[in-house]
């Protein structure tokens, strides 16, 4: 376990996580992105430069093709003569696993409020970027590796919906996307031409996981009433059961999900029946302690905090002996 304030962040925020193959991880934050090389095992975190200082990085995505290759969404925010807010959204690309940063694009339109950013798999400079723009959401295509974009319409059910998130691109056709709405309801909607048409193909409560398959030829959604399945050849969606879950991820053959059920004892379930059913595979309960780290490190001073934590992961369990007690990398 390592610590928020060990890594960088606090509060509320959620960061945007990316892994590359070389063992480096990058965060965003509110203040910029965070790093920790692969040798440091996420005992040391270091805010990138290269043009990301202080900007608020939403979201970071590490290239399928090229796994120690990412891009990452930055935003800052400003005023308009009026006093209106506007945003300075721009995108930067690493080549050497986040050690530098190469700066792309910055020609969105200033009231872009931008969520997430994706990579096709199939053709590397396909890069979709969404987000809001005013009352619709705003989908960003671009055919030369992130460096321009032609903006995209998607409309929003108001008052229920807010912005578009990308949930995937097929592994097999760059053309063809994957995108949730979030708000109140949610819609899962389909692309086959790049943005420039969707249609809807469910609908339900706020959707907070989606798992597509390797092949591209099964999707699953999840959300508090549970997870249901279907081919992506016809969209027929099959209720799976009622758990809430709250992310799903396919890897090969298994399905994971985050269990979101108080009734279940487990955070971390796995489906080797195409999410029919769930084995555990980890409750916090589980979690062995903070990462052993050497002093002076970021990630050191997570173990003051592990005592109270713990008693929160697992109430009943004595405390005493883990004050304080970090435990090595596995």
């Amino acid at each position: 376990w390592v610590c928020e304030r060990g890594v960088g962040y606090g509060g509320i925020w959620d960061p945007p996580i990316g892994l590359f193959a070389d063992g480096s991880v990058i965060a965003g934050t509110i203040d910029g992105l965070v790093r920790s090389p692969g040798e440091a095992r996420g005992c040391t975190w270091s805010f990138a430069k290269s043009g990301l200082e202080k900007r608020t990085v939403v979201d970071v995505v590490v290239r399928p093709d090229a796994p120690n290759e990412g891009l990452v969404l930055a935003s800052t925010g400003g005023e308009n003569d009026a006093g209106g807010s506007t945003f300075t959204t721009e995108i930067f690309a690493t080549i050497d696993a986040g050690r530098t940063f190469t700066a792309l694009a910055k020609d969105f339109d200033p009231l872009f409020v931008a969520q997430t950013i994706e990579v096709a798999k199939s053709d590397p400079k396909r890069v979709y970027v969404s987000g809001s723009l005013g009352d619709e959401g705003a989908f960003y295509v671009s055919t030369d590796g992130g460096t321009t974009f032609t903006k995209h319409v998607i409309a929003l059910v108001k008052p229920d919906e807010r912005a578009p998130y990308i949930a995937a691109v097929s592994p097999t056709d760059a053309g063809r996307v994957y995108v949730r709405t979030g708000g109140r309801s949610s819609r899962l909607l389909v692309t086959d031409d790049g943005g420039v048409t969707f249609r809807s193909v469910f609908q339900g409560p706020p959707l907070a996981g989606f798992a597509l398959s390797a092949d591209g030829a099964t999707v699953w959604v999840g959300s508090t009433e549970g997870v249901s399945r279907a081919a992506t050849a016809d969209f027929a969606f099959t209720k799976l059961g009622s758990v809430a879950v709250q992310c799903l991820k396919s890897v090969g053959a298994t399905l994971y999900a985050c269990i979101a059920d108080p009734t279940v004892p487990y955070a971390l379930g796995a489906s080797s029946d195409r999410g029919a059913t769930f084995a555990p595979v980890l409750s916090l309960a589980q979690i062995r302690g903070p990462l052993a780290c050497a002093a002076g490190t970021e990630a050191a001073t997570c173990a003051a905090d592990w005592p109270a934590l713990k008693a929160t992961f697992d109430p009943g369990a004595a405390t005493t002996s883990d004050a304080g007690g970090a435990v090595g990398p596995k």
